[in-house]
């Protein structure tokens, strides 16, 4: 971002000119001039402040390791504030559903848990940045799927004592047959 600005501090006969001619994002903030000399000393502080919508938050991604039956984690990295306080919607979904659930979330905040999901389910996952000029474009969607509440091997673990029992049974009526 390049862009001029110019402030003119007028006291009485004195002027005083403050000029960025090249501003980068990491230029707004708050500048002060003092000017002392044979009349006095003045003070003035100027605010350079961009007024614009917040950039798009970067690298959303699904922890995976924090992914359980009933809730994922995702983290972000936010983009440029717009020179305003900024603050996060994480919106989340079912695969299959139409609408989306909304959270809003602190500027402070750059990972959230999304809790009380199903398991084995699909979920749709986006995000993006709001302050009080705007709102940023919505991130590219993620899809997650919560942890199965079956285990690995497709059977729960009642079934597989239950079919480890009738073996184990069917095994010790064949050895007294024998």
């Amino acid at each position: 971002m390049t862009a001029g600005f110019e402030f003119i501090y007028q006291m009485t006969v004195l002027q005083t000119n403050l000029s960025i001619s090249q501003q980068h994002i990491g230029d707004f903030s708050s500048y002060s001039v003092r000017v002392n000399n044979s009349l006095g000393s003045t003070e003035q502080t100027f605010v350079i402040r961009a007024n614009e919508q917040p950039s798009i938050p970067q690298q959303l991604l699904v922890v995976d390791a924090m992914v359980t039956e009933s809730s994922i984690t995702v983290q972000w990295t936010p983009g440029f504030n717009g020179g305003e306080e900024q603050w996060f919607v994480i919106g989340f979904k079912k695969a299959a559903d139409e609408s989306w659930t909304n959270e809003n979330v602190s500027s402070t905040v750059t990972r959230l848990t999304i809790g009380e999901l199903a398991a084995g389910t699909e979920y749709k996952v986006k995000m993006y940045a709001e302050n009080i000029i705007g709102k940023s474009d919505d991130t590219t969607v993620l899809s997650v799927i919560t942890k199965s509440s079956i285990s690995d091997n497709g059977s729960s673990p009642t079934v597989g004592a239950a079919v480890g029992g009738s073996v184990a049974g069917t095994i010790a009526v064949v050895l007294a047959v024998l």
